[in-house]
């Protein structure tokens, strides 16, 4: 028996097993490989769209589209939502996720992105309802990132103030090279992009001045002033003609 065994595994004889752990591990390179095609895939699309809106947004530098976590951040700050918050919850999620305690941080982090995705359809699209697409996560929220990005609306940041805007929830810090999107809306002053009574706004027709003032459109000339109007007099009549005088000797 042992002479059997050396006689297989000595020289000019491989190991048996070689052959399959080769092809093992090769089944389980291209089985990560087929895997990693549809999350680059989706890396790749949710980086295009991410660059597109922030630059209709106004954020500098295109390169931050990129970067993950930190576009998520841009993003809620686009949002008006406070990415600071969202970074706790989302790391304290992930690091806790083993109890249930790491659930509801992943939780709370999803609806700070909603949230954010509310205030942002508003500003690219003009309708909130359009958030109702990140409901379905991932191919929803694909969907729905792009139509952001690509729509042909203007961005417009002067929406109504955010109920959550004075907490802890509302962003108020300030970035280099991301702005501030926040419109406080402080009474007295008049917001870019709508027109405010009593402000001149350019492409709008002047604004009608009260019943007896003038619009203040220039200056007006003074009216030249007229003294009492004399009628005309009527052409004296004709004298008669004088006799002649005789003559004085």
């Amino acid at each position: 028996m042992i002479g059997l065994l050396s006689t297989y595994y000595g020289p000019g004889y491989g190991d048996p097993f070689a052959g399959v752990g080769a092809a093992f591990g090769a089944m389980i390179a291209g089985m990560v490989a087929i895997a990693l095609i549809p999350l680059i895939i989706v890396y790749v699309l949710f980086s295009i769209f991410y660059m597109k809106l922030f630059e209709k947004a106004g954020v500098e530098g295109k390169w931050r589209a990129w970067v993950p976590v930190y576009r998520e951040m841009i993003f809620l700050k686009l949002g008006d939502v406070n990415p600071w918050a969202y970074l706790i919850f989302v790391v304290a999620g992930a690091i806790l996720t083993f109890i249930w305690i790491g659930t509801l941080g992943l939780a709370a982090g999803l609806v700070l992105w909603t949230m954010a995705a509310i205030r942002i359809s508003q500003k690219a699209k003009g309708e909130p309802a359009w958030a109702a697409l990140t409901v379905f996560t991932g191919v929803g929220s694909i969907i729905w990132l792009g139509i952001m990005a690509f729509t042909k609306d203007q961005w417009n940041p002067n929406i109504a103030r955010a109920g959550w805007a004075g907490n802890w929830i509302g962003d108020s810090s300030q970035w280099s090279g991301v702005p501030s999107t926040y419109a406080p809306q402080q009474q007295g002053y008049p917001q870019q992009g709508y027109p405010q009574q009593g402000y001149a706004q350019p492409g709008y027709p002047p604004q009608q001045a009260p019943y007896g003032q003038q619009a203040p459109y220039g200056e007006q000339p003074p009216a030249a002033q007229q003294g009492p109007i004399t009628p005309p007099q009527p052409p004296e009549a004709p004298r008669p003609p004088q006799e002649p005088r005789p003559p004085q000797i």
